[in-house]
């Protein structure tokens, strides 16, 4: 029934032989299956690395992109700039040439041209520089096209005098800043004529006067239109501080006033004063100094 020993044997090589073949496969399968987790995990890392590249200059070519659209959307040119002019008289032309400086300061420097980094006082600055008669400016912004534009309001100092100093005549305002008479727009006969004997005008944009002294011109200058007694040809400004000096059409005396005094007074004195040397005969030889209080003096 059992069987011989010669089949046992053989029946023991194979069961070796096929545990040996199988466990081969086991071992062979396990390194494969290694081997495809490395590669697995190389090409995973491959993948990361390429993107790691991919993102930066993805993010690059989107920030320049943004960068453009922006800069076409706030960049400001000629075109986009209108100019509004207030305060004093200028000429027709004027508002061009305020136009032309405006967009050459704004283009002096990158990125100056586009609205967010355009810088009002900068411009200010360098206008008022280049033309005097410029008080200040201000911008804001407004609508041009698909993109933005500037409006800009140029206020003009407001002529108060005409003052001759050194041989040349400028314009004054109110404050005594002194600019060029070509500006245009300016009726010279409506303007006290000021003969500065100092000669305080360096260049224009200097201050010529004191704001209290061409308040006191203006003042003076209104009561003088009033005036049917005399006419009034010029103020002067002697070399003492302080003074004016009225010289007239009509006589060839002066009158010396004062500023620290009040205008309406001195002018009163000065009329009191004519009248009372009319009804005397008598006409002064160099001038009527009315810088005394309730003292008139006559030479």
């Amino acid at each position: 029934m059992g069987g011989s020993a010669a089949d046992y044997s053989s029946s023991s090589q194979f069961n070796n032989y096929y545990r040996s073949s199988s466990a081969a496969e086991g071992r062979s399968s396990s390194r494969k299956r290694r081997q495809n987790k490395a590669k697995r995990v190389a090409l995973k890392q491959q993948i990361i690395s390429i993107a790691m590249l991919i993102v930066p200059i993805g993010m690059v070519l989107v920030t320049i992109v943004l960068v453009l659209g922006l800069y076409a959307a706030f960049h400001i040119t000629d075109r986009d700039i209108r100019i509004d002019t207030i305060g004093g008289p200028v000429s027709d032309e004027m508002p061009l040439q305020y136009k032309q400086a405006v967009s050459s300061s704004i283009n002096k420097g990158f990125w100056r041209d586009v609205y967010p980094f355009v810088h009002e006082s900068d411009i200010a600055a360098e206008l008022m520089q280049q033309y005097p008669e410029v008080a200040s400016l201000s911008m804001v912004s407004r609508r041009s096209g698909l993109g933005v534009g500037l409006q800009v309001t140029v206020v003009i100092r407001r002529p108060s005098a005409i003052w001759h100093s050194g041989g040349v005549e400028y314009i004054v305002d109110d404050l005594g800043i002194a600019y060029a008479k070509n500006v245009g727009g300016i009726q010279s006969d409506v303007l006290p004529f000021v003969f500065d004997e100092v000669n305080g005008v360096g260049e224009l944009g200097d201050q010529a006067g004191s704001q209290e002294v061409v308040a006191f011109i203006r003042e003076l200058y209104a009561f003088d239109q009033q005036n049917q007694a005399y006419a009034v040809k010029e103020y002067a400004l002697p070399l003492t501080p302080r003074e004016v000096h009225l010289r007239f059409n009509e006589y060839g005396f002066i009158a010396k006033l004062h500023t620290d005094r009040s205008a309406r007074a001195q002018v009163q004195a000065l009329d009191d004063t004519l009248a009372f040397l009319r009804g005397q005969g008598v006409t002064p030889a160099e001038y009527i100094d009315l810088r005394t209080e309730s003292k008139a003096v006559y030479k």
